[in-house]
């Protein structure tokens, strides 16, 4: 009986949340078939848990308000991130961070639902997306050539230096990571990375999403954080030690924007530090 009652109840949450989430796809959606596009896919998204639906990984296009479009694969990965980023809007700056961005670094920028967000939302028009996967990577060209947005494109994970490392390709394009051994990819340095931005290599907003490789980047040397207004970060208490990143961004300028959220997949929001401002 109990078993049924919590079955019972996870059913009804499951209705709730595909109910929620077609009525925000209304919403954003500029035409009927993209409504009926978006619908399906939430609905199949929770399927594909269970079984291999047909059409797995085939490319979509929906069409949004304000002239956007954006490319996306029938799995798990793309159809979350695409709830993630355009109905949760996980990377909206507080209000209290007061921050009129105009430069974006996307690192784990996967297939560009990110970019396109921040382009369409806050005006970025400097951009430099990171992304090692080159399945990843053409759908990443291609959201920000349909959306006519120029951007700066590296097919590499970041590191803490330039080089070669290895990648670990997980059952969802969204969730690869580096690893001792797996695919090589190029790494590039923040200093390699920020340099791709004018004027001056200094970032308005650096988004990460890179899978537990925060660890490593915010390890050692960390003098290009100099360059940065805000820190956007997805935070994996699976792979990092939490205490850690956090204490290396704070010691390096920045304190918490939001109430801290450490659940797997919640986004925190830092904030250069008045005193900390550089130009």
């Amino acid at each position: 009986m109990r078993e049924r009652i919590v079955q019972r109840l996870q059913l009804q949450q499951t209705i709730h949340n595909i109910v929620n989430e077609i009525g925000h796809a209304r919403r954003l959606c500029a035409d009927l078939p993209s409504l009926l596009r978006w619908s399906s896919d939430i609905v199949l998204f929770r399927l594909l848990r269970v079984i291999d639906c047909p059409g797995h990984d085939r490319p979509r296009t929906i069409t949004l308000k304000g002239d956007l479009q954006l490319t996306y694969r029938l799995n798990r990965g793309d159809v979350l991130t695409l709830r993630e980023v355009w109905i949760d809007e996980v990377y909206r700056i507080p209000q209290t961070a007061s921050c009129a961005p105009r430069s974006l670094v996307d690192l784990g920028a996967n297939i560009g639902l990110a970019s396109v967000w921040f382009a369409a939302v806050y005006g970025c028009d400097q951009i430099v997306a990171v992304e090692p996967l080159p399945e990843n990577v053409e759908l990443l060209r291609h959201n920000l050539a349909q959306n006519h947005i120029r951007a700066t494109v590296l097919v590499c994970a970041v590191g803490q230096a330039n080089g070669v490392g290895y990648f670990a390709p997980a059952g969802e394009p969204n969730s690869g990571h580096l690893a001792p051994q797996g695919e090589p990819v190029d790494l590039a340095s923040m200093d390699a990375v920020l340099h791709e931005l004018v004027p001056g290599g200094k970032a308005d907003i650096l988004k990460i999403d890179i899978e537990g490789a925060e660890q490593t980047l915010f390890t050692g040397e960390l003098q290009w954080l100099a360059g940065v207004q805000v820190i956007l970060i997805e935070l994996h208490p699976r792979l990092i030690d939490v205490p850690h990143v956090i204490g290396a961004i704070e010691r390096s300028g920045f304190e918490i924007a939001q109430p801290l959220n450490e659940l797997e997949g919640a986004v925190t929001c830092f904030t250069a530090r008045r005193e900390s401002l550089r130009g």
